[in-house]
């Protein structure tokens, strides 16, 4: 489009259909993948003081991002409505990207002014004799450095993209705008108007808002907060965020975990946020558990996990418990039958630790199948039958016995009956500690 074109379409859009209808065609109008727009030549304001300017932080020392140029001829015809193009700072850096400009559809005055800025002879120049040699020329010096053809000619001469069709006065934090373009709106004011028309079911103490069913509006900062202290924080971040519903993966009682390109971010919640009586939290969690199928579903999903957690855990506790009181009870059972047997002692016999057997009790046993039904137990030499509970043996063979076989085998001493593998087995005293049993008891049994 050339500029009158471009004119008369806004005011069709404006003044037939009508911008702030309802029944609005502004999406349509104004959300192409690119605009391409030929301006006249004189018909920018580069004026300093009718130049707004945004920078990254305060204005006194911070990082100039962009600046705003008003075109002089009245762009639409509305009051209090102007047409600004927003052009980035020499300051910042340029992606290598290629924009699809249709250079076909410029006139010879543009691509003049192009080969002008290209540093091609006007000489040059007039030796192309057809338009299309022009054209040709200038896409193939676009197309080897694009990144260089975007930062140096093409500001001075299409002017970029048009970003804003109001006034911008006061003109928005980088941080401010990038948070109400979620919500395709352009200025605080509709943002303001957007907040106040919310149901009072999903407004949560004027702090927390559900808006259009898709995003969540989280006020950081209370708007009567009069603290320099407090307000100081948000000289560099906005006061508010917008976050879309459909990325809110769990809500803790103190903050919103948001997943984002395949990263986990936390947000938290204002101090302030919170009362007595109520909390933000479980607000939110209701509010969500009726708009997203997906929040409801993950949510489900995650207290199925935690709900088997914990009977895992509870499992596992009531194993320690019953494992302690076996290794206890199989303790009380080899010192009443064995105590101080000087005899088994000094023999060198002793029978598997209390851990081990506790271990081996905890196990579940093995059952008897078809397999194993003519197997004959080696400390019984009884035949196995179907369902019969049998042990095995941590031996390369693999034993197996009744498992009350086992258990005494176990309990008597420590290694297989068939290939006498060891298995963990409680320690022999000391020399000196089996001298203190004999003398011990020759003094108990004088007699004996």
């Amino acid at each position: 489009m050339n500029l009158n074109q471009f004119r008369n379409h806004l005011k069709t859009n404006y003044n037939l259909f009508g911008y702030n209808s309802l029944f609005s065609f502004r999406w349509l109008y104004f959300q192409p993948d690119y605009l391409q727009i030929e301006l006249d030549e004189n018909v920018i304001d580069e004026t300093v003081a009718n130049t707004p300017r945004m920078f990254y932080g305060h204005y006194s020392h911070g990082v100039l991002l962009y600046l705003f140029n008003q075109v002089l001829p009245p762009a639409i015809d509305r009051s209090q409505m102007a047409l600004y193009i927003k052009f980035a700072s020499y300051e910042q850096s340029y992606s290598q990207i290629r924009y699809p400009y249709n250079f076909q559809s410029f006139n010879m005055n543009t691509l003049r002014c192009i080969a002008r800025q290209l540093n091609i002879p006007s000489s040059e120049f007039s030796r192309w004799s057809e338009e299309s040699k022009h054209i040709q020329n200038i896409e193939e010096i676009y197309n080897k450095n694009p990144k260089v053809f975007n930062k140096k000619y093409l500001p001075n001469l299409i002017r970029a993209i048009i970003k804003y069709l109001r006034a911008l006065s006061p003109m928005l934090h980088p941080f401010i705008q990038e948070q109400i373009q979620k919500l395709n709106i352009t200025s605080v004011a509709d943002l303001d108007s957007l907040l106040l028309d919310t149901f009072h079911e999903n407004n949560f103490n004027d702090s927390l808002f559900i808006v259009r069913d898709k995003y969540l509006v989280m006020l950081m900062l209370d708007l009567d907060e009069d603290s320099a202290q407090i307000l100081r924080e948000f000289y560099e971040k906005a006061p508010f965020t917008i976050i879309p519903i459909n990325s809110i993966s769990k809500i803790e009682s103190d903050h919103i975990v948001v997943e984002k390109h395949y990263c986990s971010q936390c947000i938290y919640f204002p101090e302030n946020m919170n009362t007595w009586h109520f909390n933000p939290a479980y607000w939110l969690h209701e509010k969500l558990m009726i708009l997203n199928d997906e929040y409801r579903y993950n949510w489900r999903r995650c207290e199925l996990l935690r709900l088997q957690e914990e009977a895992r855990r509870a499992q596992e506790e009531e194993r320690k418990l019953r494992f302690q009181h076996l290794i206890e009870e199989e303790a009380e059972y080899q010192q009443h039958h064995y105590g101080n047997n000087i005899a088994r002692i000094l023999q060198g016999r002793t029978q598997a630790s209390p851990r081990f057997i506790a271990e081996f009790r905890l196990t579940d046993p093995q059952t008897v199948n078809d397999n194993l039904s003519n197997e004959t137990c080696n400390v019984c030499f009884d035949d196995s039958k179907l369902n019969q509970r049998i042990g095995q043996w941590p031996c390369d063979a693999k034993h197996s016995f009744h498992f009350n076989c086992m258990l005494n085998i176990l309990r008597a001493g420590y290694k297989c009956p068939v290939c006498r593998h060891p298995v963990e087995a409680v320690p022999l005293p000391s020399r000196a500690n089996v001298l203190q049993l004999i003398v011990d008891n020759m003094i108990s049994n004088p007699f004996t």
